[in-house]
């Protein structure tokens, strides 16, 4: 979910309530979290609460749900915290200096020697490795954070051999839980990143979910799911009437 968190007050000064994203409930194992305020990369975009201007009614399918649940997941939004803590996943490759200030001169060299190298190197390489050869400055350490998976995947339109144009496909498909992910984090990397007023795909079609006998949703949490591969090649599971 989407939510704010006001930052907690330090050495008694009081701070400004900052909008972030953080995860609110539990896992999927119904293990408890508990949501953490921190200083990530926050890319500010004035498309947040206008990305349905660039979106027509013909573009959504179904057009009522479609809307709804977009206008619902980013009318209060203003920034995007894009880094994650955790021990998985794509690596922002950005150096700091001892105040905890990046150091964005050595992210050319960076991002070269990873090309070279792999991104797998960020963790594995030592620091030297990063450092163009001209660089007399101070110590610097290795950021541990990772990229937001939303982030990640939501740039994935940019692979594509010419995004210049002004639809880079003809149909992003995916189920209404996605109206908060990828849906969303691919319109947003669009407006960021590009000039155009056009998203990514010239139709985005939001489509619906198998339900089992008592009309709940399949799912894997539940345990009520079939395989689509017993549909196809068939099972000694006897498969429910209604499929």
């Amino acid at each position: 979910m989407i939510g704010k968190q006001s930052r907690l007050q330090s050495s008694g000064e009081s701070l400004r309530p900052r909008p972030c994203l953080l995860i609110q409930g539990q896992l999927r194992s119904g293990s408890p979290i508990s949501p953490v305020s921190r200083r990530g990369p926050q890319p500010r975009c004035k498309t947040f609460n206008s990305i349905l201007l660039f979106v027509s009614d013909r573009t959504l399918k179904p057009l009522n749900l479609a809307r709804h649940r977009l206008e619902a997941f980013v009318s209060s939004r203003s920034e995007w915290c894009i880094s994650r803590q955790r021990s998985w996943g794509v690596p922002i490759p950005i150096l700091f200096d001892e105040a905890g200030r990046p150091v964005l001169a050595c992210l050319e060299h960076t991002i070269q020697v990873l090309e070279d190298r792999g991104i797998d190197h960020w963790w594995s390489g030592p620091i030297e490795d990063f450092l163009p050869t001209a660089y007399e400055g101070p110590a610097l350490r290795k950021g541990g954070d990772t990229l937001d998976v939303w982030f990640d995947s939501g740039s994935a339109w940019t692979s594509i051999e010419d995004v210049t144009t002004d639809k880079v496909a003809d149909v992003c498909l995916e189920g209404s839980d996605q109206h908060r992910g990828w849906f969303q984090s691919s319109l947003l990397t669009r407006l960021m990143t590009t000039d155009k007023d056009t998203p990514v795909a010239g139709t985005i079609i939001t489509h619906g979910f198998i339900t089992d006998e008592s009309g709940r949703k399949m799912s894997k949490s539940e345990g009520n799911g079939i395989s689509p591969a017993d549909i196809v090649h068939g099972s000694t599971v006897s498969l429910p009437p209604f499929l």
